[in-house]
């Protein structure tokens, strides 16, 4: 008899991450076990599926596993989140890495709301304007060879030359329709299935979005650890491991291995530019003032702040170009019958 795999539990939104973060952190701070905090919010929800996936938490926990673990056997989370409470569990700092989790999940759900905002009107219109663009096509331009055919007029070479310019406007009008209907639709499937999110944050993991985040997310961990006394060796390597899609990960085993060479951590961060010549000045201070966790903090949020910044950014040039293609399609539909219009006009006329 063959067994049957049971479906992949589906993951949870942002901001569902963000609150169930900010309610375990909050229960964890008033010191509740945490096996029994995720009983009380079991207790609380309405939701029968959310309520199944706390209730396999709570088996996690009652077997004795940590935190981590369970949330990972429960399913719907994503690794990073797994990594940072583990990571959060072996400082000893749990609250405090749920606390910043819930602040960064929901700065994911307010770029994931403003990413859809800003493709999803320029992508509607696009599909509109090309269907406009087969309705002329197909309708609107054959009554003008209709038109010729009654007449029994002979075209002048204006009018011929204002029909071919016509037909020419036509076909790149076509041409531009095609590739913006596409640009459309990618869009839409990429900013609004769910099954896209792997895809979406592959496409954002490079260029400056990519690195700020990445660093941002190198610096969030190495403060925590920073906390617990870990060895730097292990700190690089853990983090390494943490980030091991991100563009910074060799750059991390490479600083590793710098430092295994005798070079200072600071110098070592430096030479592999994980982080900015302004970062690496606050990081030098940091550790020269005993205080290398509250600097990292904050390189953490300059750089959260500086993804965000690219983020916008890229989204903004995103909207420009959709719009511009879509003005373009316009202007060349608007065209497509004015000149044949013209070229009517003009064998009427001559």
């Amino acid at each position: 008899m063959e067994s049957t795999k049971a479906p992949k539990p589906a993951a949870l939104p942002f901001d569902s991450l963000s609150i169930l973060c900010y309610q375990l952190s909050l229960l964890c701070g008033a010191g509740i076990p945490s096996a029994d905090s995720v009983a009380i919010l079991a207790a609380d929800t309405d939701d029968p599926q959310f309520r199944a996936l706390l209730s396999r938490i709570r088996d996690g926990l009652d077997a004795g596993r940590p935190l981590s673990e369970s949330l990972g056997a429960a399913g719907s989370f994503p690794s990073y989140l797994l990594d940072m409470i583990s990571i959060g569990e072996l400082s000893g700092r749990t609250e405090q890495v749920l606390a910043a989790l819930s602040e960064y999940y929901e700065k994911e759900s307010y770029v994931s709301r403003a990413a859809r905002q800003a493709v999803t009107y320029p992508a509607i219109m696009g599909v509109i304007v090309s269907l406009i663009f087969l309705v002329l096509v197909i309708r609107v331009l054959p009554i003008f060879r209709q038109v010729f055919a009654q007449l029994g007029m002979t075209i002048s070479g204006t009018a011929a030359s204002l029909l071919v310019l016509g037909n020419g406007a036509v076909y790149i009008a076509g041409a531009l329709s095609a590739i913006m209907s596409v640009i459309a639709l990618l869009a839409l499937l990429l900013f609004h299935l769910p099954g896209c999110a792997g895809l979406r944050g592959r496409l954002f993991s490079h260029g400056a979005v990519g690195t700020a985040l990445s660093r941002s997310r190198f610096a969030n961990a190495a403060s925590l650890m920073f906390s617990s006394g870990m060895p730097l060796d292990e700190l690089l390597t853990r983090t390494a491991g943490l980030l091991s899609d991100s563009p910074i990960s060799s750059d991390i085993l490479r600083c590793r291995d710098l430092m295994l060479d005798g070079m200072p951590f600071v110098k070592a961060v430096q030479t592999t530019r994980l982080l900015s010549g302004l970062d690496c000045g606050l990081l030098s201070a940091g550790v020269q003032a005993g205080a290398s966790e509250e600097a990292m903090r904050q390189i953490a949020l300059r750089s959260q702040t500086h993804a965000d910044e690219s983020l916008t950014a890229l989204l903004s040039r995103l909207q420009y170009v959709m719009l511009y293609i879509l003005c373009g399609g316009l202007a060349l539909l608007l065209l497509s019958v004015m000149i044949p219009l013209l070229g009517v006009l003009s064998a009427l006329g001559g």
